[in-house]
């Protein structure tokens, strides 16, 4: 028995001798009232709302713009001079203005200029990668989402079909006229179970998508 409510104090919070009777179904009217957007629509907003890959994103632009940075800097200097008076050469030109721009460029391949553009051309493909698999993780719980709502819709109008077929045997039961009440009953209590199984899939779904877009979806 102390191994009993042992697991019920730590999985539910409470004493195994103050357990309820009765459970009471959650309230989950508000997650089905809500106007559902498009698959697409979702998705978009999914993508749009979404703070890690913002944040990816601004990363990839970063890495872009340093590689762009190191790929134009060829490290030529220009560099400018004047000059005026007397010198030992071309002596008619003496005491006259005279100017000129030289030009310093490296010799050869900067090659540590070379390995980082390389570096940051892997961490690029990297954050893309990154990316693309995230956007894939978000699209395929949007798809989720989208799926158990229309199975929400079919598993209701089932219930429905269920619950008056139901009634029907009861009635004709009480009436002591032929009735499938057992098959009748069995078959409401199975859909009104995967009904039940598919909110609470749903539920967590959508709450999944709240905290990864910071609004509710």
């Amino acid at each position: 028995m102390k191994k009993i409510s042992y697991c019920w104090k730590n999985i539910l919070g409470i004493n195994y001798e103050d357990r309820p009777d009765d459970l009471t179904k959650p309230k989950l009217k508000y997650y089905f009232s809500k106007s559902f957007a498009s698959l697409d629509e979702l998705r978009k907003n999914t993508f749009k709302n979404n703070t890690i890959l913002q944040i990816m994103h601004r990363d990839l632009s970063s890495i872009k713009h340093q590689m762009n940075s190191h790929k134009n800097d060829y490290g030529v200097v220009i560099k400018g001079n004047i000059r005026i008076g007397e010198q030992a050469y071309l002596r008619e030109k003496n005491n006259k203005l005279r100017f000129g721009i030289n030009l310093t460029m490296p010799l050869g391949n900067d090659n540590t200029k070379q390995q980082t553009i390389v570096k940051l051309g892997i961490q690029a493909k990297q954050t893309e990668l990154d990316i693309k698999q995230f956007k894939q993780n978000l699209s395929s719980q949007v798809l989720t989402l989208n799926e158990l709502n229309q199975i929400q819709k079919a598993l209701t109008t089932e219930l429905d079909y269920h619950d008056l077929y139901l009634e029907r045997a009861r009635a004709h039961y009480e009436m002591e006229l032929e009735s499938d009440i057992g098959d009748a009953l069995t078959q409401f209590t199975n859909t009104e179970y995967k009904l039940a199984k598919n909110q609470f899939d749903f539920v967590i779904t959508f709450e999944k998508l709240a905290l990864l877009t910071g609004e509710m979806p």
